[in-house]
């Protein structure tokens, strides 16, 4: 604590005269970390770990922005929570440890694929020795995007090259900056031991670099390097929430630590949601069929006597499919009717699996591993597929043509792709096309591309639209169009712009470092898709627009919003089933 409050205090001493400063770092790989400082010396710091800090008259804070609005802790509770003893870890509930399980074995199975020297028996982790690190190799003269320092150097070894450690300019005017900078490593460190779940203590930096980092400004730390600085009136920098109490994020470290061992809510692995008679319907993961209208403080469970296995919405009303999730003799088809559940139809099964419900104005649809129902007329018309089983392994979305059925599949990180239903014979044909021959470049590529949506596209009568999209460490995605004659991009989107070419190309490509998208639909002339970081609307003189995700709301453990006029939007956990995705939008047309 002590160290901390002596390097807030020198980080506050220059900036006071520095005046307003925003400083911006890049990294190899695009990613921006700004610092500003205003002209009463408080700080604003992005953070590599997460969040900002903020340091606003005297105290220092991190400002996470969270779905449901901003969380601003101070950074002396969070220092003091870290440093507290932690109780025992809660036992993990089986489903979660399973998945922890599976995870190890992923794991262990990478590393024995790789080419490892045997090096005898395996020592413990917890008491294997942590290697000393060689000397810095320092050189004088080092330039950085036009500013000159002294570079230290970590020296080459049999696995790689030399790498930098770090670039120090004793230049005075950024003095300011490299005080900040180090106030912001100080919180990550906080950050780190308060989080760390290792069964020995978080490496602490050695004394050599920090006090090669005490000694000026980096312009340059591993691959950050600093590019631009600019001067400008920058008067305060507010808070953006009331800071939580310690008291208050004990409460929310436990109540977190508690989630975590615990198996998911139902209603956070929502598979479908829908809109109808001013109400959204989930399929939760459970499931359960759950209903919520805007201003409701709980979610409504509708008992249907059976587990719910997808829905749609139907000439205004909402449809669903239930039946038993694996030895089921039949499903059924059930229709909401002036508030009543009224079963429609029975469907009889023939050793397949249900893969997906589909509506249209015709009517309704059921495509299942080996089958393709027809259900507008009173008797279902019913179409074998040829050329093997569609199998969804997380979602599946239906797009039904007069002449053809598409599919799109969400396999996480395995992909899924798009496959086509001839609605004359049934043949399966997988769409596809890898302009580049690269590994997993798209348009459209089965192997490496989650569908994660279809719609028709508005200005193109013939073409439907699939929604990509996959975050696995990284995010990537695009709109694909899939005409007769034709599978090209349709729109690929980056948060921002990307310094690296290679990486600015790829992005653009709807590789890493794209918008990824988790849905899409024709509304008006219109495409409206939604994707990690709001909606996107496109029109068909190819211009498109983006709104960022609205503020969510907590229902039970539904995160959820009504805020934005064409659509709800629903948080969902359910692609992290077959990837290392975390929460993301879905969303119901209204």
């Amino acid at each position: 604590m002590g160290r901390l409050i002596i390097l807030l205090l020198l980080a506050l001493l220059p900036a006071a005269a520095a005046g307003g400063t925003r400083a911006t770092f890049i990294d190899e790989m695009g990613f921006r970390q700004t610092i500003v400082i205003a002209d009463n010396g408080d700080l604003d710091v992005e953070l590599r770990a997460r969040g900002r800090l903020i340091v606003r008259d005297g105290r220092a804070y991190i400002v996470e922005e969270r779905l449901t609005g901003p969380l601003v802790t101070p950074l002396d509770e969070l220092e003091a929570a870290a440093r507290e003893p932690r109780p025992a870890p809660l036992p993990r509930s089986p489903e979660v440890q399973a998945a922890m399980d599976a995870a190890m074995e992923d794991l262990e199975a990478a590393v024995d694929d790789m080419s490892v020297p045997d090096e005898g028996p395996a020592v413990p982790t917890a008491s294997r020795p942590r290697p000393s690190r060689p000397a810095l190799v320092r050189r004088d003269g080092i330039e950085v995007n036009g500013r000159t320092g002294r570079g230290y150097y970590l020296p080459a070894n049999d696995f790689q090259g030399e790498v930098a450690f770090a670039v120090i300019s004793d230049d005075p005017a950024l003095a300011a900056i490299g005080a900040a900078f180090r106030q912001g490593l100080e919180a990550e460190k906080i950050i780190q031991r308060l989080t760390w779940e290792g069964p020995s203590p978080p490496p602490e930096t050695d004394a050599e670099s920090l006090a090669i980092l005490a000694s000026g400004t980096p312009i340059q730390y591993y691959d950050t390097r600093l590019r631009d600085v600019e001067r400008a009136a920058i008067p305060s920098i507010p808070l953006p929430a009331e800071p939580e109490s310690g008291a208050a994020l004990r409460t929310r470290l436990a109540a977190e630590a508690a989630d975590d061992n615990a198996p998911p809510a139902p209603e956070r692995m929502a598979s479908r949601a829908i809109f109808a008679g001013g109400r959204l319907y989930l399929v939760a993961g459970n499931r359960r069929l759950l209903s919520l209208a805007e201003g409701e403080s709980s979610l409504t469970s509708h008992d249907l006597g059976e587990p719910v296995l997808d829905a749609c919405v139907q000439g205004g009303e909402p449809l669903v499919l239930t039946g038993a999730t694996q030895g089921a003799t039949a499903w059924t088809l059930r229709r909401l009717r002036a508030g009543q559940w009224q079963a429609e139809r029975t469907i009889a099964r023939e050793n397949d699996e249900p893969v997906a419900l589909a509506c249209s104005a015709e009517g309704a649809f059921l495509l299942t591993s080996g089958r393709f129902l027809d259900l507008t007329q009173a008797r279902a018309k019913i179409l074998q597929l040829r050329g093997g089983l569609i199998q969804a392994l997380v979602t599946a979305a239906v797009h039904v043509t007069p002449q053809a059925v598409f599919v799109g599949l969400n396999a996480g990180e395995w992909g899924g792709g798009l496959r086509r239903i001839d609605r004359r014979s049934g043949q399966i044909e997988t769409i596809e096309r890898n302009a580049t021959a690269e590994l997993c470049d798209g348009p459209l590529n089965t192997a490496c591309d989650p569908v994660q949506g279809l719609a028709p596209i508005p200005w193109r009568p013939n073409c439907v639209a699939a929604a990509i999209g996959l975050i696995h460490m990284l995010a990537h995605g695009r709109l694909t169009a899939v005409c007769p004659d034709r599978v090209e991009q349709l729109y690929a989107a980056t948060e921002g712009e990307l310094e690296d070419p290679e990486r600015a190309r790829e992005a653009a490509r709807g590789g890493y470092g794209s918008i990824a998208f988790f849905g899409i639909a024709a509304t008006g002339d219109d495409l409206l898709a939604v994707g990690h970081n709001g909606l996107h609307r496109l029109a068909a003189d190819g211009s498109a627009t983006h709104v960022p995700l609205p503020r969510f709301t907590r229902v039970d453990d539904l995160l959820v919003s009504f805020a934005l006029p064409d659509v709800v939007l629903v948080v969902t956990g359910i692609n992290g089933r077959a990837s290392m995705s975390g929460a993301v939008p879905i969303m119901a047309i209204r």
